[in-house]
């Protein structure tokens, strides 16, 4: 991890949301026609695991939001725990994102006034999502190499075991784009296809973009959008993890895990 050109290990923050038809408490709000469930895992680098990590995270099930953070270990080198600036960059955005349409980047655009009146020193990569209060829209914003997939339950036919659920992914998004994805069919019965996936934003090899107390670079931040459904789940998750893991392996712990049926 750089900031420019300063190296750290890889601390490892992940978040798995299945997507549901709202029951209990979430049934009763009468906008909501799909919600979020959430599960979430933090495994900082062993080096880092007394202080808590680098890394951060948030959902929220009832306002349908969740983030993830990366605290860039460059800045350590400079006697700063990049772990308190990830922290503090959720946090700010976990209180501003309140379930309603708020543009994403006016979220992060909040954010970064907080940031410049209390200031913390350091810098992370960053990814926030929403899923819209009404409808299935779900709105991602991705600063750096945080990524998200979300997997969608298809037939999937194998010599052995014949045909079971298998998770399709999404679309790679490119750098800057801003596109409503839509779900592909796969080549042939035993490709898989993208339905969502967003890109890295690097400067070059182990720097990628990220945000510091000035937030100059929120500018750059990718904006997403895709039409989800009932069943879909949702990764999101930091370099450690996706760096570490092809997406062909996440895609098989998907299902290992039950949640694509």
């Amino acid at each position: 991890r750089r900031v420019p050109s300063r190296v750290s290990a890889l601390p490892r923050r992940s978040m798995l949301g299945t997507l549901r038809l709202p029951s209990g408490p979430l049934a009763r709000q009468p906008s909501r026609s799909l919600h979020l469930l959430f599960g979430a895992c933090g495994i900082p680098h062993p080096s880092k695991a007394a202080k808590g990590g680098e890394d951060a995270f948030f959902c929220d099930e009832a306002k349908g939001t969740f983030g993830v953070a990366d605290g860039v270990g460059g800045s350590a080198s400079a006697f700063v725990d990049p772990g308190e600036f990830s922290r503090a960059l959720l946090r700010s955005c976990d209180e501003r994102l309140d379930g309603s349409c708020e543009a994403l980047r006016a979220v992060l655009a909040g954010t970064a006034q907080r940031l410049r009146e209390a200031p913390v020193a350091g810098s992370s990569t960053l990814l926030v999502g929403q899923l819209e209060p009404e409808g299935a829209t779900l709105r991602l914003l991705n600063i750096g190499d945080c990524g998200a997939m979300l997997l969608r339950p298809a037939a999937r036919r194998f010599r052995a075991g014949g045909t079971v659920a298998w998770p399709r992914v999404v679309l790679r998004t490119t750098a800057g784009a801003d596109a409503h994805l839509q779900d592909q069919a796969p080549l042939h019965t035993s490709a898989v296809a993208q339905v969502l996936r967003t890109a890295e934003q690097t400067h070059y090899f182990n720097c990628p973009y990220q945000l510091d107390g000035e937030m100059e670079q929120a500018a750059d931040a990718d904006e997403v959008r895709a039409t989800a459904r009932v069943g879909d789940v949702l990764l999101v998750a930091t370099d450690g993890v996706l760096d570490n893991l092809f997406d062909s392996a996440l895609q098989m712990e998907a299902r290992a895990t039950g949640r694509l049926q």
